[in-house]
Parts: structure tokens; C-alpha cells; sequence
């Protein structure tokens, strides 16, 4: 009997050995468990703040389908269905209660029987070839070749409808094209275009000469309006020289001019009489060299 004791206490041991390792083991698991968790949450793009709120796209009535107008109007919907965390199903038929007139009327005959609707790309990619079937290839490649900055706009506004014509055509305005490139230098402004050829690289992108123009254009503006401030009189000084009457300060006096007629004129000075005198001059017309 005594020999079975500390048997039982060794078995008794090890069953609690046992169940340490398994409480160890069962907390080693929990704490793996919650780290993808904890991950996953510190990887989430942070909320945009409630007090900020997010514009929402203007009407599209599809009555101007410019290429700056339909690009403009998807870039807008894009942009705000992200930033306000539209869930995706919903996406589609959000965009489509912001068409108005003959583009809403072109959703409707598209889409009235289509369930579930496209996802918003594919929504979008649709609308694109609808609004922009006037704009074939062709007329945008003509279009980068006749366009103009003319004088009615700045450089900014020129460089922006260029570089969107040019991602009409699937062309990168990071990267080098020369075709791009001297286009876009044929359209600028000349005076802009004079001061940026010497500046020129074998690397230039569109992106690289865009900058550049801006750049130029501000000196530019800068520069005139130095021009402006320099040709503006000052306070002090006139626009019409004095007289030489006027200067003496004297008093108008009524004078009979050779017609007969009066006329005002003011009185001779001392200064003025020995002009006079000096020169055949005429106390009476206030000429000189005359023979009367």
C-alpha cells in the first residue's frame, strides 16, 4: 500500500504538467488568432472626418459631349463614390440619378430591364462610347494638330485640353513622344514658345514641358506687369505740359480776337512782354514774328 502511493503522486504530477502545457499552448493560439485581426484593422485607410462633406458631381444633361465636358463629369462620379464610401451596388444607380434631358433618356433605354445593373466601370465605360461617338479617333488626332492657345486664354487652360486630348489617344504624358511634344509646342503661345525652345531636352514629356510653360508664362506676367507699373504716371506729374502763360498765375482778362469776337486770355506778364519784344512779337494775338 505504501509502495502505491508515490505512484499515484508522479501520475498526478505529470497530469498536471500535462494540463499546464496545455493552457500554455491554448494561449500561444488565442494570441495568434488576434494578430491578423489587429493587422487588418491598423491597415484600414483612415475615415474621412463627418464635418467634411463631399461635392457631388454636377447634372449631365448631354448636350455638351466635349471631351474636356464627358471626362470631366466620369472623373467627378469616380472620385465621389470613393470618397464617400458608396458601397459598391449601389454605385450605378446613384450615377444615373445625376443625368438629366437626352442622357437620361439614353440610361432608361439602356438599363430599364437589366438586373442586377453593371458595376460602375462598366456603367461608365458605356456612357463614354455613347457621349463620345462625335469624337472619332480621327477627329482627335486632327484636333492635337490644329489647336491653338490663341490669345483669349493662359497657358494653363491650353495645357490642360491638350494633355486631355492626348490621354484620349492612349498616350502617356510621362513619357517621351515626340509627335506629342512638338505639337504642343506648335500650339503655344509665341512668345511662351520662344522663351521655352532653348530649355529643351531629348527627355521632355508633355508632363515636363507643361511645367516648364507654367513657369515661363508667370515670369512673363510678372514682367508686363513691372512694364504697366514703370509707364504709369505718378501723382506729381501730368499728362499736358504747362503753358507758358498759365505758370505766371495772372488773371484773365476778355480780348478781341481779329474776327471780333471776344475772347478770354490772361494778362501779360513782364516775363512775357520781353518774349514779345524780343521776337516781333505781338502784345495783342500773342504772336511773334509778325509784320502788324
Amino acid at each position: 500500500m505504501l509502495q502505491r502511493q508515490p505512484e499515484e503522486t508522479n501520475v498526478l504530477q505529470r497530469q498536471l504538467e500535462e494540463t499546464n502545457v496545455l493552457q500554455r499552448q491554448l494561449k500561444e493560439t488565442n494570441v495568434l488568432q488576434r494578430q491578423p485581426e489587429e493587422t487588418n484593422e491598423s491597415q484600414l485607410p483612415p475615415k474621412m472626418p463627418e464635418s467634411i462633406k463631399v461635392t457631388k458631381p454636377d447634372k449631365f444633361d448631354g448636350k455638351d459631349t466635349s471631351i474636356a465636358t464627358v471626362t470631366a463629369w466620369t472623373f467627378s462620379v469616380e472620385e465621389y463614390m470613393e470618397l464617400a464610401e458608396i458601397p459598391a451596388e449601389k454605385q450605378t444607380r446613384l450615377a444615373a440619378t445625376w443625368l438629366s434631358d437626352t442622357a437620361k433618356v439614353w440610361y432608361i433605354n439602356s438599363y430599364k430591364d437589366v438586373k442586377p445593373l453593371p458595376t460602375l466601370g462598366a456603367f461608365l465605360e458605356a456612357f463614354r462610347e455613347q457621349h463620345l461617338t462625335a469624337h472619332s479617333k480621327a477627329d482627335v488626332i486632327k484636333r492635337v494638330e490644329s489647336i491653338r492657345q490663341g490669345t483669349q486664354r493662359g497657358t494653363n487652360e491650353y495645357s490642360t485640353e491638350y494633355k486631355m486630348l492626348i490621354h484620349q489617344l492612349g498616350n502617356r504624358s510621362n513619357e517621351p513622344d515626340a509627335w506629342v511634344t512638338h505639337h504642343y509646342l506648335r500650339g503655344l503661345d509665341r512668345t511662351i514658345r520662344e522663351a521655352l525652345i532653348p530649355h529643351l531636352t531629348e527627355t521632355d514629356t508633355l508632363d515636363s514641358l507643361i511645367k516648364k510653360a507654367a513657369n515661363i508664362a508667370r515670369n512673363v506676367e510678372f514682367g508686363q506687369s513691372l512694364d504697366q507699373s514703370f509707364r504709369s504716371p505718378t501723382p506729381h506729374q501730368s499728362s499736358t505740359p504747362p503753358t507758358r502763360s498759365s505758370t505766371s498765375g495772372s488773371p484773365s482778362v476778355p480780348i478781341k480776337s481779329t474776327t471780333g469776337k471776344t475772347k478770354t486770355a490772361t494778362k501779360l506778364t513782364d516775363d512775357d512782354r520781353e518774349y514779345l519784344r524780343n521776337n516781333n512779337g505781338c502784345f495783342w494775338c500773342r504772336k511773334i514774328n509778325v509784320d502788324h
